[in-house]
């Protein structure tokens, strides 16, 4: 009788107990030297920002860009809000819907921002700006007043 061949035997491959495993100097970032094909690339940004081929601003100037549309916001709701007072209307439902339309319109603007162009520099930038505008008026009203609240 023959004997079996190994494919027919049924029996799991085994590895080769005389087979060398690979030293660590042949190891390049778990790519072994010896065997065939590149290594693995390593993936830091993703294929549609290469596409893109157009240099991304740095983290401060993306902070500043959100610091500068928070103050925008601000000074346009402002001045909304102003022409509603003079305007003889003192509808409290009106302050109120310019207020959700301002933070409502820097939500879009993030959302849109941190999406599409991957800036994560814009919303820090907009909450400083929403500090500094808090803050801001309690610091003069302190200085004014001469005293802590």
């Amino acid at each position: 009788m023959a004997e079996p061949d190994d494919e027919d035997s049924g029996e799991e491959d085994s590895p080769d107990p005389h087979e060398e495993e690979p030293a660590d100097d042949d190891l390049i970032a778990g790519w072994n030297v010896g065997s065939p094909g590149p290594p693995h690339r390593l993936e830091y940004r993703s294929p549609r920002e290469e596409r893109r081929g157009r240099p991304e601003p740095s983290m401060g100037a993306q902070v500043g860009m959100g610091f500068v549309a928070w103050l925008g916001t601000v000074t346009v709701l402002a001045v909304l809000m102003w022409a509603v007072s003079t305007s003889g209307v003192r509808s409290l439902t009106t302050i109120y819907f310019l207020l959700a339309l301002a933070v409502g319109v820097i939500i879009t603007l993030c959302v849109h921002v941190r999406t599409q162009y991957r800036w994560r520099g814009f919303i820090p930038g907009v909450l400083l700006g929403f500090g500094v505008t808090c803050l801001l008026p309690l610091g003069i009203l302190t200085i004014l007043c001469g005293r802590p609240f």
